[in-house]
């Protein structure tokens, strides 16, 4: 067989190993789900793990020995620590990564936003004020005003130039809120979710310890007959 033919080879095998390891894997102990019956839930990104919970909704109680505060600038949150056992559903956030600095990086982008926010308005001022200005000479002119020729193409140029300005401010605002969207879309890859119903198996990061992305963090059995 050709040198090209046993690469060929060997990377077939290899790939077939893969996917059998991956599609059988070890089972856990004290469980007889087969490799169907649960998954394993990866960090999208490399972080610490700042709570194994739900966010409490408003009014919840929640035992002393589930509730999780953790406090953010400007207030806190609080949390329902989740167990072994228990029921999650599918897309609902339940380990979050420390974002602090993630949201400090939106917040000073979102910071950004408002300030061109304002810097657009006033250009678009300044820019009305040079179209009235340049109307009123226009129609002086038609009727038979005397309008300076000079007065006139000034005014012209000033109304091109705020407009020419306007437009500028506009596409900078749309790239201003385009990185306070990618600082949001930050955060929430701090956030992981169950890809489907089911039940907490086995919480393989604990808080405050360090993941690596696509590291797994917790195990869930896939639970299709939700009560």
């Amino acid at each position: 067989m050709s040198p090209g033919g046993l690469n060929a080879a060997f990377t077939l095998l290899g790939v077939s190993a893969l996917s059998v390891l991956v599609a059988s894997p070890r089972p856990l102990s004290g469980d007889s789900a087969g490799a169907r019956d649960w998954l394993l839930v990866p960090a999208p990104r490399a972080g610490v793990v700042w709570v194994v919970g739900k966010e409490a909704r408003p009014r919840e109680k929640v035992s002393a020995e589930r509730l999780v505060v953790r406090r953010l600038r400007g207030g806190v949150k609080k949390y329902r620590r989740l167990f072994v056992g228990d029921r999650v559903e599918k897309g609902e956030v339940v380990v979050c990564l420390d974002a602090s600095l993630a949201t400090e990086e939106w917040r000073a982008r979102e910071a950004g936003v408002g300030d061109m926010l304002l810097a657009w308005a006033e250009a678009r001022m300044t820019r009305d004020e040079a179209v009235r200005r340049y109307e009123s000479l226009e129609v002086a002119r038609r009727t038979a005003c005397c309008v300076e020729p000079e007065a006139y193409r000034g005014a012209r140029l000033t109304v091109e130039r705020y407009e020419a300005e306007l437009t500028s401010k506009v596409k900078t605002l749309r790239l201003r809120q385009l990185e306070a969207d990618q600082a949001l879309a930050v955060i929430r890859d701090h956030e992981i979710r169950s890809p489907v119903d089911g039940v907490i198996l086995e919480i393989l990061k604990k808080e405050g310890e360090a993941v690596r992305q696509l590291e797994g963090v917790f195990r869930v059995r896939i639970d299709s007959g939700k009560k």
